[in-house]
């Protein structure tokens, strides 16, 4: 049991670090730009960065931490990510009463910028990159996909506290599932390219539900 919480404990440490680094220089940014958008690139560029350095300074292969191709099943991560995102999308629309997500922007080239390129990214490279990475050579496979799915979850409370509880419940939801399928593609196929395609198909159900609902 202790060879196991090592690990889980040891990433859950780090990314809290990397969370506060990111939210340090996304509030740095906003000081400096006022704008909101460049302080969420900001944010997404730590979540990027530091775990590379970290597999760098660490003498790791990125390989080993999803940063290689996959070949072209991975694919079928779209249709399976699209039955999961768009019923949640829209039942989530129903119970937010009139509720604003996060991440709506005026400018829609903008906020489809971030949410199907930017964020799933740099929150990819974190979660199922380096944490389910570390995750993977330290614990059982399922403890390494379900850890970082948990945590990734977890993190959407502080943006999406203000939504309707029901609302909240859901998105939280959202955010596992979401997690799930891409720890459990990053899994199977060592890459972290299909983890990237669930991440941007569920952002894009969400805002496609949201712009037309």
């Amino acid at each position: 049991m202790g060879s196991v919480l090592k690990p889980i404990l040891l990433s859950l440490v780090y990314l809290v670090a990397v969370i506060l680094a990111g939210f340090l220089a996304s509030s740095f940014t906003y000081l400096l730009t006022g704008s909101i958008v460049t302080a969420g690139m900001a944010t997404q560029a730590v979540f990027t960065a530091i775990p590379i350095a970290t597999i760098t300074l660490l003498h790791q292969n990125l390989a080993d931490y999803g940063f290689k191709s996959a070949n072209r099943k991975i694919l079928l991560s779209i249709p399976i990510s699209l039955i999961f995102s768009f019923p949640l999308a829209i039942v989530s629309m129903y119970l937010s009463e009139n509720y604003t997500p996060p991440i709506a922007l005026e400018d829609i080239r903008i906020m489809l910028l971030l949410a199907i390129v930017v964020s799933p990214i740099g929150e990819e490279v974190l979660f199922r990159g380096f944490i389910e990475g570390y995750l993977l050579k330290h614990t059982d496979r399922w403890i390494a996909i379900a850890m970082p799915a948990l945590l990734f979850s977890a993190m959407h409370i502080v943006p999406y506290i203000s939504a309707p509880l029901p609302a909240l419940l859901l998105t939280l939801l959202g955010a596992f599932i979401l997690g799930m399928l891409a720890g459990y593609y990053r899994a199977v196929y060592g890459s972290l390219i299909p983890a990237v395609i669930v991440h941007s198909v569920f952002n894009l159900s969400g805002i496609v539900v949201w712009l037309c609902l």
